[in-house]
């Protein structure tokens, strides 16, 4: 009896064996098929499964993919992917694990939009459009299928990324998270991993919790020395034309995914240390930015949604010191070179979707050892209009650097000053408020000659080297005290272009002003003629008074000199002849007199700058401040007897 039993036995389980095996074969006939119809029908890509083998033994996954050109094949050891099938039963997907290595795939994007992946074509194409899906009701939905892995292990995984403007290599030496399953949504998966990128080692651990109802990664990060030459192609298009050195950082990271509303928040403590970065061209507004040192970051989170602009806020961005700071433009002639070292800035509570919000605004600055530049205020950074209230204090700074872009600007060089500055400016919706006072010390400066002029550089029409000479006071100083006011609420106009304009035009105003009360008159620059009747060398009333007017000014300014040039003219000559001016005479050619009259006449013009010098004296002048120069004819008909000044 047992005998006849058995082989009915082996045929049971033969024919078991047989149905499994086939069974085992359809499946995977019918996951390539219906990986198939979705390449095509659904995602639009030309590329079909060429190959789908799963070893029942060993769990490994071999997948070839076709692409719609012959000889286009792409054959991927996926590694070994274990299935387990008994929780089907629980109505749960679950893969054991998932063990991957030893792949190394090239993506390249070209300019027209295509894709090669690994050899395979994908050319550009219109996403299909997303089927109508008729939601179910509440009855016929019945519990949802749960999905699960039981872990990752990824090792030797390299990936070859490039597009025109973009080349970047990421090997994932090693990557491992444990199990994370959609039936246990806060049961943490954690996960740590080793990528190169671009050369640069970056390490991570951490805990992810991928099937919450909001998916959050909490992790620990360590970058040493990212280069950042790869991303120049891309800031090219912002108008930075040069862009190196290394960043690194170490540092704690949060993302949370929001389901319903689809934004990413990603939330940051940590610092970023930046090695010798460079930046520089039109965007930037020099030929280099050179930086070292750390930025800080202090619960920084950045809300990223496709529905609105992504939106930053911040406890604190800062600079702490020691940080070097080196700014350089070499289009100017010569180049300008400048480095502030240390370097010392905090900003506080930031919040990029509010514009009446004030963030605090810290900065402190050495540009040399005895250098100072100190910022402190509170600013609305995202206002349209400015609005915010700022104190900024400079204590002895070096002008000389700067003389590039005053030789640029108006053709004059810096040869020696040190400047001290402080405002405290309040902008009020755009109403701006502020008291501005300069001192220079020992500042002078020298004309260029037309051969270090550069390109179209116009040389200042102002009478600048009399100003500074008027504006210094017993010590060398020149100081001004500038109140300024202004409307700067039109949104149209770069506000720090505004600011600018509007101080600048205060000192100017403030200079012309200073150097106009010098002169006598106290409404132009410049000295009044000094007026005399015709054949005369004596001083009249208004002359003497003007003359003594002038005389207390310069005794204010002991380094000022004056010239006085005595002239004779047609008028005279007749005083001296005695005779008259007929009607419908012609004019009084001086040069076709006798000689013994011209003789007259610049003896006469002499005489005149004598009589000036001589009243300057009894005003209380040094005689020596006056310099004579040599008489003159003025032959024009219509010429006054004078004397002229001049510094």
């Amino acid at each position: 009896m047992n005998h006849f039993l058995q082989p009915k036995k082996l045929r049971r389980t033969g024919l078991t064996l047989v149905l499994l095996c086939g069974g085992f074969l359809f499946a995977q006939a019918l996951l390539r098929w219906s990986a198939d119809y979705y390449l095509r029908e659904r995602a639009r890509i030309p590329v079909r499964i060429g190959r789908l083998f799963i070893n029942p033994a060993t769990s490994r996954v071999t997948l070839g993919l076709k692409g719609a050109e012959p000889g286009q094949v792409l054959l991927v050891d996926l590694g070994q992917v274990r299935f387990d099938w008994w929780t089907v039963l629980l109505r749960r997907l679950r893969l054991g694990s998932v063990a991957l290595q030893g792949i190394d795939l090239d993506i390249e994007k070209r300019a027209d939009g295509s894709l090669l992946v690994g050899g395979i074509n994908i050319p550009k194409g219109e996403p299909a459009a997303a089927p109508a899906t008729a939601t179910a009701s509440p009855k016929s939905a019945g519990k949802p299928w749960g999905v699960g892995i039981g872990g990752i292990h990824l090792d030797n995984i390299a990936l070859h990324y490039k597009d025109p403007l973009i080349d970047v290599d990421v090997h994932i030496r090693h990557f491992q998270m444990t199990s994370a399953e959609s039936w246990h949504p806060n049961l943490a998966s954690p996960f740590e991993g080793e990528f190169l990128i671009n050369g640069a080692t970056l390490t991570l651990h951490g805990e992810a919790y991928p099937f919450r109802e909001n998916p959050t990664v909490v992790a620990q990060i360590n970058l040493q020395g990212l280069p950042l030459g790869w991303l120049a192609p891309l800031a090219h298009q912002s108008g930075i034309s040069t862009l190196s050195g290394t960043l690194s950082a170490s540092s704690e990271i949060h993302l949370d995914y929001e389901t319903k509303s689809g934004g990413l928040m990603a939330r940051w403590n940590g610092p970023l240390l930046f090695n010798e970065v460079a930046v520089g061209g039109p965007a930037v507004g020099l030929s280099e930015v050179r930086f070292t040192g750390t930025l800080t970051l202090e619960d920084v989170s950045v809300l990223i949604s496709s529905a609105a602009p992504a939106v930053i806020r911040a406890k604190a961005i800062a600079l702490p010191a020691p940080n070097r700071l080196f700014l350089s433009d070499r289009t100017l002639k010569p180049a300008f070179r400048w480095t502030l070292s240390p370097l010392d800035l905090r900003i506080e509570n930031i919040d990029t979707s509010s514009e009446a919000t004030l963030s605090r605004v810290k900065l402190s600055a050495r540009p040399g050892r005895h250098e100072k530049i100190d910022v402190a205020g509170e600013w609305a950074l995202m206002s349209k209009v400015p609005n915010g209230e700022i104190d900024l204090k400079v204590d002895g700074l070096n002008l000389t650097p700067f003389s590039p872009f005053v030789e640029k600007s108006i053709g004059w060089r810096i040869r020696s000053g040190l400047y001290d500055h402080k405002t405290h400016a309040k902008l009020d919706h755009g109403l701006l408020q502020s008291d501005n006072s300069f001192v220079a010390h020992t500042f002078y400066l020298d004309k260029l000659g037309q051969e270090d002029l550069q390109g179209d550089t116009a040389q200042l029409g102002l009478p600048l080297g009399l100003a500074l000479t008027l504006l210094r006071d017993a010590d060398d100083n020149i100081r001004l005290a500038v109140p300024v006011e202004g409307d700067l609420s039109n949104p149209q106009v770069n506000k720090w272009s505004l600011v600018w304009t509007i101080l600048g035009k205060a000192v100017r105003a403030a200079v012309r002003a200073a150097v106009t009360a010098f002169f006598p008159s106290g409404t132009h620059i410049g000295f009044d003629p000094i007026a005399y009747a015709p054949g005369q060398a004596v001083l009249m009333p208004d002359a003497a008074a003007y003359i003594t007017k002038a005389a207390g000014n310069l005794a204010q300014h002991p380094q000022v000199s004056l010239k006085v040039t005595g002239y004779a003219v047609a008028d005279d000559a007749y005083a001296l002849m005695k005779k008259k001016k007929k009607e419908g005479q012609p004019p009084l050619d001086l040069n076709t007199l006798p000689s013994e009259i011209k003789d007259k006449l610049l003896t006469l013009a002499t005489q005149r700058a004598e009589a000036v010098q001589t009243h300057f004296s009894e005003a209380g002048l040094d005689p020596k401040r006056i310099v004579f120069t040599p008489p003159i004819l003025d032959p024009k008909p219509d010429a006054l007897p004078r004397a002229e000044l001049s510094l």
